[in-house]
């Protein structure tokens, strides 16, 4: 099925491929929540894959996933990240510390990785969010997911 944002124009969804991975509603490893990624405006955290990920035929055993809806898989971190290789499921200027309920998440296991990206909102959103006025829009909510082959 498909939607329609105005902004971002259209959304793809597939319920059967969707894996959710936060903590309240997953069967899954409950230490899927990063509090930095979570709590942070521009912000990136290294995961160590538990497998190597072929990317473009580079083989990856980490990815740095950030507040911005995107992966960096380079190998090192710099103030250009957006400028080199990426995974973007969608990609925006996210700032998940605009409200308590967005979340950035994080499952790995021996055959696949996911991040997830829960009630975000773009930080253009804020109508001066930070003295408890209300957000403008509707929170996002999407997800990677990398698998071993």
């Amino acid at each position: 099925s498909s939607g329609i944002n105005a902004e971002y124009g259209k959304v793809y969804t597939n319920s059967s491929a969707w894996v959710e991975i936060n903590p309240e509603i997953s069967k899954l490893n409950k230490d899927t929540l990063h509090d930095g990624l979570s709590s942070t405006f521009r912000y990136a955290y290294n995961i160590r894959l538990p497998f190597t990920f072929p990317f473009y035929g580079i083989p990856l055993t980490s990815i740095t996933p950030t507040t911005g809806g995107f992966i960096f898989v380079g190998e090192l971190i710099h103030n250009q990240l957006t400028a080199t290789q990426y995974i973007a499921p969608l990609m925006a200027e996210f700032n998940p510390s605009l409200s308590n309920d967005s979340h950035v998440y994080y499952h790995t296991s021996e055959t696949r990785a996911i991040v997830q990206w829960d009630n975000v909102y773009v930080h253009s959103q804020r109508n001066n969010a930070e003295k408890n006025q209300t957000l403008s829009g509707k929170p996002f909510t999407f997800q990677a997911q990398m698998y071993i082959n």
